[in-house]
């Protein structure tokens, strides 16, 4: 099935926010191209709409601005989305920004390689067999964090603009 990527118009039907030329063009110049181009086009276009979801769960609510439309499949294109670092202040109502893009594309390698959640149970810190006694680590985050990607993302979130955000999962 065909990727359908959103270019900035608020498709219905969008499933990601990267294509997979895009992905090539990110991996080809960064020392992930030689894993990246061991996939086939299909196993690219499944890791992107998994990057594309996370995104879409993780980020959903602290994205600047506002949606276009009620009825658009992803989160961007957005309208009123502050851009500190242009001279207009906002981002084009018409425009999935080239830094999601790259996040998406940095997450689809992670992707297309392990699940980028895994349902979690208790982290073991001591175990002993014999009068079998176990250890748990009380409070300690086993959920993997994606620091590229994040990086990428963080300008396009409220309080993003150059204040580090602490990005918790769950």
């Amino acid at each position: 099935m065909t990727l359908i990527v959103e270019d900035g118009t608020g498709k219905t039907t969008s499933e990601s926010y990267c294509s997979v030329a895009q992905a090539d063009a990110y991996h080809s110049v960064r020392s992930t191209a030689s894993t990246w181009v061991d996939f086939d086009t299909d196993a690219k276009e499944a890791a992107l709409r998994l990057a594309t979801d996370y995104i879409q769960q993780l980020y959903a609510g602290r994205w600047v601005g506002q949606r276009c439309t009620d009825e658009q499949a992803l989160d961007w294109p957005r309208y009123d989305a502050d851009r500190p670092d242009s001279s207009s202040g906002y981002w084009l109502s018409t425009v999935v920004p080239d830094i999601l893009v790259k996040g998406c594309a940095e997450l689809a390698l992670k992707a297309a390689s392990a699940p980028l959640v895994v349902d979690l149970g208790r982290e073991t810190v001591n175990e002993r067999v014999d009068v079998i006694s176990v250890t748990y680590a009380q409070g300690a985050e086993r959920q993997t964090t994606y620091a590229a990607a994040d990086l990428w993302i963080q300008p396009l979130l409220t309080g993003g603009s150059g204040d580090v955000i602490n990005i918790t999962r769950a």
